[in-house]
């Protein structure tokens, strides 16, 4: 029924509806926005803050693009397997991360972040005669539909270790299953020589691929931050 032929008591009732309705889809967005590990102070990032996050001088299309593409197109970042995050610091390129995280979400869809440092102390340090709990938080972090990864950086990993297997598990997997993956790295990403090249793969053929993609291509989005 249209609005024309409703009382004015059938409108309000409406109204009151699409306002109720409203605050519902909220409440759930900040429920999944705290289930997915997104810190009070590091949600409902604005468009308007996130532009001023984007470096000044990486991306041609210009900050405005960037910002408007992040916020107003999600559908579109759903269609890739990554975006990764370099430059700036920590603080802006995880107000960046979490910012992405929230707005995916927004989305109906699910989402986690975790600490790389965090994640890779978890793979190092549980025996092997317990390595049950190490599938059971790679199994875990396959399913979520966004997956933050923060502060990436190369010698976190112990070649002695399987930790780069078992990110080449949970990542290969989330490609697999198009789940998108965001991931800040702590080191400017950039071409490497092939000495460097091998050093990498101690953290597994992915991330040491992701290293080195300096440009957004059909799987990668590349976001450079500047300082905060």
């Amino acid at each position: 029924m249209s609005e024309e032929n409703m009382s004015d008591h059938e409108i309000k009732i409406q109204e009151a509806y699409k306002i109720r309705r409203a605050r519902q889809l909220a409440f759930a967005i900040l429920q999944r926005a705290k289930d997915a590990g997104i810190p009070d102070n590091q949600m409902r990032i604005k468009e308007s803050e996130f532009k001023a996050l984007v470096s000044d001088n990486f991306h041609e299309e210009g900050k405005e693009f960037v910002a408007n593409y992040v916020y107003n197109h999600p559908e579109e970042l759903f269609q890739r397997s990554f975006v990764t995050i370099d430059g700036g610091n920590v603080e802006s390129r995880k107000r960046a991360g979490f910012a992405l995280l929230f707005r995916l979400i927004a989305c109906d869809k699910s989402g986690f972040h975790e600490n790389c440092a965090s994640l890779v102390h978890k793979f190092q340090t549980f025996k092997a005669t317990a390595g049950v709990f190490r599938n059971d938080v790679a199994d875990t972090l396959k399913e979520y539909d966004v997956l933050f990864i923060s502060e990436f950086r190369v010698n976190m990993f112990n070649p002695n270790y399987e930790s780069g297997s078992f990110f080449d598990e949970i990542l290969g997997s989330r490609t697999d299953h198009n789940k998108l993956t965001i991931i800040s790295f702590s080191d400017a990403i950039q071409k490497q020589d092939d000495v460097m090249m091998r050093k990498d793969r101690d953290c597994g053929e992915y991330l040491s691929s992701l290293i080195q993609r300096e440009k957004t291509d059909r799987t990668v989005y590349r976001l450079r931050v500047g300082t905060i």
